[in-house]
């Protein structure tokens, strides 16, 4: 019996080595995903800024068209005012739908990046944990045949 306790001991530290491992991967898998959810809401503060940003610049931008055609005494209703106002806010209105469907596309990516890390994340300890009772049964398996 007595000859039993070492290889005992080394096989509860293999197990608990192996479950202090799993911890440590599930831990970096779940600081990971907390990075790319803290992205993911970062990324729609920047979509919804950047929106904003553009919107007011293209009131700018209309509002120094206004100004110039008026103070060369054009009229404000013309059609050429009209048409060169409606070019410009197509224009501008095409590059912001872009640059924040573009940001909102990387929000999407990130917050699925999240979800699958914290899942993955429960997995590592899960399965890690099942490995290394796995192992040690193993070990205890073989040291009881001698083997």
């Amino acid at each position: 019996m007595g000859n039993m306790i070492v290889p005992g001991i080394g096989i509860g530290l293999e197990v608990a080595s192996g479950i202090m491992k799993a911890r440590g991967e599930a831990e970096a898998l779940g600081q990971r995903s907390a990075e790319a959810a803290v992205a993911a809401r970062q990324g729609k503060i920047a979509a919804a800024e950047t929106d904003a940003h553009l919107r007011e610049e293209l009131r700018s931008v209309l509002g120094n068209i206004r100004a110039v055609r008026a103070s060369s005494g054009i009229s404000p209703e013309s059609p050429t005012t009209a048409a060169i106002l409606d070019e410009e806010s197509r224009v501008s209105e095409r590059q912001r739908r872009i640059r924040v469907g573009n940001i909102n596309r990387q929000v999407e990516s990130d917050t699925r990046a999240a979800s699958f890390l914290r899942r993955q994340s429960r997995d590592a300890f899960l399965y890690g944990t099942i490995g290394a009772f796995g192992r040690g049964f193993s070990s205890m398996a073989r040291a009881g045949t001698g083997g």
